[in-house]
């Protein structure tokens, strides 16, 4: 009896363990070497306090019929309560936690668990009738290698998975052939792409029928699921947006989109972890204009020399937009914005067509990043001969990407600049800018920092912290260990620290900020880390 019940209890949390561990390789994009990245780094996840209650009820049972004069039942029962311990401790260190996206059970998750299950379902089947230290060791080395059990079955899942994604590769090539006059617009950037091309898509909806990829549906088999799930014959534009944290991701969407337009954002220090480099960068991102069709268009942000020093095709044509006073000559066509307005209200400034003609943009978008994004969107849309005058008359109406310097009215009144997912050094920096030209009492911020940069992780971090203490009044840092880099910023730029509050969770965090501002305050958030990422 006893036996059932330390092993159905036993059963119970490793099947807690797995989902916990299947939630956290989700959230790491099912890759195995970022997964087992995750492992070594500082939240590490190889063996917990728990999974040691586990061994110690492993022995206590197991090494029972080797201690003399010890009843067998009280070593049981002690093995027993060791379990419930472990099972109860896992469920409380999970239930602290900020979960902000739920573990998704998608096909391949359903894929995945039956797998797990059947690899842990066989090594008990043929330990059961083993000496009981032999199965109490096997349930242990489960519970605490719960992780590898998952990469195990990705593993072994690999072979109908890839034949799975080639058929709806396929189909998705199928469905793009519907339409071949359809005009697709590939976006990829270290950082802008997303609000750029909702920017595109908001602009072009005037004129024309348009699909975007959604959210941040930016790998490969996103942008084959939006073709799959929403693509019409009739939509006459496509825009397609590009992440990248391993070279040749890029091409690989490119060869399936094959892009009329392509758009570089940026090429900065974003993903750091897996580039390894800036050049390494550079390169994948340049995939992007190597994938454009011959006799297409690539839009050259001018502000950024990593992307105008890119290799050059002689079948495309080379479109240039920046700020005026940047060179074109290597372009020959330009787009250019003068005579800047940028405040708390929106942002305002003239745009110049390469023929000369200037029309003046009033749009509510905030930041200066987002006059780059806008002149990107116009380009674009007078590159596709769009109604120039209707676009500009209804550029107002223009609604900033969610979660990115979009704003919104706090409990008490309080204007919240809701910078969630942006994590990179111009990003943060832009929001501080915008923090600072918002009419306000006070300045608040809350930021658990910014990762995957690789070596330059705590010095840009640090930077932060001191860009931070030039522009804010209050800080609230989310993670203690997660943030010391910034806390050193702050200290180097002898701000006072009774203004700087650490909490264990975002959710802590936000409650304290609650607790303190008043309706004329502003706060900032910058940035709000995956679930992978809780200390």
């Amino acid at each position: 009896m006893i036996r059932i019940l330390l092993l159905t209890s036993v059963l119970v949390y490793l099947i807690d363990k797995l989902q916990f561990d299947l939630h956290m390789f989700q959230q790491n994009s099912y890759r195995n070497k970022r997964y087992f990245r995750w492992l070594k780094g500082a939240h590490n996840r190889f063996i917990k306090g728990n999974d040691n209650m586990i061994m110690v009820s492993a022995l206590l049972y197991g090494g029972s019929a080797y201690v003399k004069d010890t009843p067998s039942t009280l070593l049981g029962l002690m093995s027993l309560v060791f379990v419930v311990f472990a099972l109860k401790g896992h469920r409380l260190l999970v239930s602290v936690r900020d979960v902000k996206k739920k573990l998704v059970y998608t096909p391949r998750v359903k894929r995945l668990v039956a797998t797990a299950s059947m690899i842990s379902g066989l090594c008990i089947l043929l330990l059961y009738n083993a000496n009981d230290l032999l199965l109490a060791l096997c349930i242990y080395l489960l519970s605490t290698l719960s992780f590898g059990i998952i990469m195990l079955s990705k593993l072994i899942n690999t072979p109908i998975e890839n034949h799975i994604n080639k058929w709806y590769y396929n189909d998705a090539k199928r469905i793009l052939a519907e339409n071949p006059n359809r005009i697709v617009i590939g976006i990829t950037g270290s950082y802008g792409k997303t609000s750029t091309k909702n920017v595109i898509a908001q602009t072009l909806s005037r004129d024309y029928n348009v699909l975007a990829t959604p959210a941040s549906y930016n790998t490969l088999m996103g942008v084959i699921r939006t073709i799959r799930e929403e693509m019409k014959p009739t939509h006459q534009v496509f825009i397609a947006e590009m992440g990248a944290r391993e070279p040749g991701d890029i091409k690989e969407i490119c060869d399936l989109v094959m892009p009329d337009f392509g758009i570089i954002t940026s090429i900065g220090p974003q993903h750091l972890e897996t580039f390894k480099t800036i050049e390494n960068i550079a390169k994948t991102k340049g995939e992007m204009f190597e994938g454009i069709k011959p006799g297409g268009k690539a839009f050259v942000n001018l502000a950024d020399e990593r992307i105008k020093n890119l290799p050059r095709r002689s079948d495309i044509d080379y479109i240039g937009f920046g700020e005026n006073g940047f060179e074109c000559e290597e372009t020959g066509k330009c787009y250019l914005s003068k005579n800047l307005n940028i405040s708390g209200d929106g942002t305002g400034f003239d745009f110049c067509f390469p023929s000369g003609i200037t029309l003046c943009v009033n749009t509510k978008l905030l930041g200066a990043h987002n006059v780059s994004n806008v002149l990107c969107a116009l380009s674009v849309a007078n590159e596709l001969n769009a109604d120039m005058f209707r676009i500009m008359s209804s550029l107002s109406d223009i609604r900033p990407t969610e979660h990115r310097l979009s704003l919104r009215k706090g409990r008490k009144g309080q204007v919240i600049i809701d910078d969630a997912f942006n994590s990179n050094p111009i990003g943060s920096k832009n929001a501080l800018k915008v923090l600072k030209a918002m009419e306000g009492e006070r300045k608040f911020i809350i930021t658990p920092g910014m990762i995957e940069l690789g070596d330059q992780q705590d010095e840009l971090n640090k930077q932060f912290g001191q860009y931070i203490a030039s522009d804010c009044d209050y800080v609230v840092l989310v993670g203690k260990n997660q943030t010391r880099p910034i806390q050193e910023g702050l200290k180097e730029a002898h701000f006072d620290f009774s203004k700087v509050h650490i909490a264990d969770t975002f959710l802590s965090g936000y409650e304290h900020l609650e607790s303190i501002m008043n309706a004329n305050d502003v706060l900032l958030i910058e940035n709000d880390l995956p679930d992978a990422f809780n200390e």
